[in-house]
């Protein structure tokens, strides 16, 4: 189409123009449209209701019962997969399981269509929790996710092959293997910050705000300092190097602005 068209959703047998919008993210295979009731919809393969391209908004829902999913505060799509943050703190994820698990539930490559809670990983130390809960912010990159909790932790989950492709780990080589690619099923582990020698050091548990690059992310913390890690070969990082990876994070401090 050359000109813009209304996006529909269906109620009973009748297409709709969906209305009352509040938030949209597009990913490679997906496109999520929030509205102002709570409730999520997607359009594309990873739709978070079937694993079949639509080309209508339709009702992302729970693999439990079937039933859509509500009270829904925050949501985002990465290439391949889509997340959203519930009520109650709580992260769901659906897709496709690929670049080392880009869901943060099923094992590597393995897909699931509907959403499940996302495993709490390396944050369960803190939370005593079995899935990610306290979250305030999730993003979705080329074939990982990441959040912030309310507490000020970073935790990551997916890609993180030994190219980078899909993503990287911000933490050690063995954190990375035991969670964020681990064959019991991928789940998330706490970013840490780098150290004076560029290795993964101490734990961030000051983040307030991050977004998402391809294969690379940002993070804000309460000191309003910024920080990046991820694939950094052409220099996509900004931190004034062509280093091949951060698998840390690393202070952008080039940033010429106060918030």
């Amino acid at each position: 189409k050359t000109s813009p068209v209304y996006i529909k959703v269906k109620q009973g047998n009748t297409l709709v123009d969906i209305t009352n919008v509040t938030h949209i993210s597009g990913g490679d295979d997906n496109c999520l449209i929030r509205t102002a009731d709570g409730r999520l919809y997607g359009i594309g393969p990873w739709n978070g209701n079937t694993q079949t391209a639509v080309t209508v908004a339709t009702p992302v829902v729970k693999e439990e019962d079937g039933e859509p999913l509500t009270d829904i505060r925050m949501s985002a799509a990465g290439d391949v997969c889509g997340f959203a943050v519930t009520g109650d703190g709580f992260v769901w994820s659906w897709g496709n399981g690929g670049w080392g698990g880009s869901t943060g539930v099923a094992q590597v490559g393995a897909n699931h269509p509907q959403a499940r809670k996302v495993s709490s990983g390396e944050y369960q130390a803190y939370s005593k929790e079995e899935y990610l809960t306290d979250v305030k912010e999730v993003i979705g990159g080329r074939g990982h996710g990441a959040a912030v909790t309310k507490e000020g932790y970073l935790v990551y989950w997916g890609g993180n092959e030994a190219d980078g492709n899909g993503g990287v780990a911000p933490v050690d080589e063995a954190t990375a293997k035991k969670w964020a690619s681990g064959a019991q099923g991928v789940k998330p582990v706490l970013a840490r910050y780098c150290d004076a020698s560029g290795k993964p050091g101490e734990i961030v548990k000051n983040a307030v705000s991050i977004s998402r690059g391809d294969n690379f992310d940002f993070m804000m913390n309460d000191e309003d300092k910024y920080y990046v890690w991820g694939l950094n070969g052409l220099g996509q990082c900004g931190v004034g190097t062509t280093v091949s990876k951060y698998t840390c994070l690393v202070e952008l401090k080039t940033i010429p602005c106060d918030i």
